[in-house]
């Protein structure tokens, strides 16, 4: 009886996790910057930086270092936003956005320092297929109207 009771709760686990990419986001893309879907891929800039306060304290290695994290963190909330999955919550006079996801397999195809300690990025984000954004938010696809 124990046994029988085990193999069902495996069997559930199964199948609970078997189905989970099994959907497709259809999504409604938003105006977002200089984002764009090319092919089977999304385009999407971001632009990072150092306060000028903080600046000061840093060596110039970390501070390049953190840039360019700041700008690749933007560009990916950019692409989130791009596929409209960003929420807008209002706490009292506050308004805060909630994006929520991960992005996999994105790869830098332009970055750029400049002088103001600022870091300018570009990624391209695979959509669908291994190691793509469908995979990173766990759908089997994501079709764009």
């Amino acid at each position: 009886m124990r046994i029988r009771r085990y193999l069902y709760l495996w069997l559930s686990c199964l199948i609970i996790f078997s189905c989970k990419n099994s959907h497709i986001l259809i999504v409604r893309t938003q105006p977002v910057g200089d984002a764009h879907v090319q092919g089977q891929f999304l385009i999407v800039s971001g632009a990072g930086g150092i306060k000028s306060h903080q600046a000061r304290e840093m060596e110039q290695s970390n501070l390049k270092l953190s840039a360019r994290r700041a700008a690749i963190l933007v560009a990916e909330r950019n692409a989130l936003r791009y596929l409209d999955l960003a929420e807008r919550v209002k706490v009292g006079s506050v308004e805060y956005e909630r994006v929520e996801g991960v992005v996999k397999g994105a790869e830098v195809i332009r970055e750029e320092w400049t002088s103001d300690n600022q870091y300018n990025i570009t990624l391209k984000i695979r959509l669908n297929g291994a190691g793509s954004l469908a995979e990173g938010l766990g759908c089997k696809k994501i079709a764009i109207r």
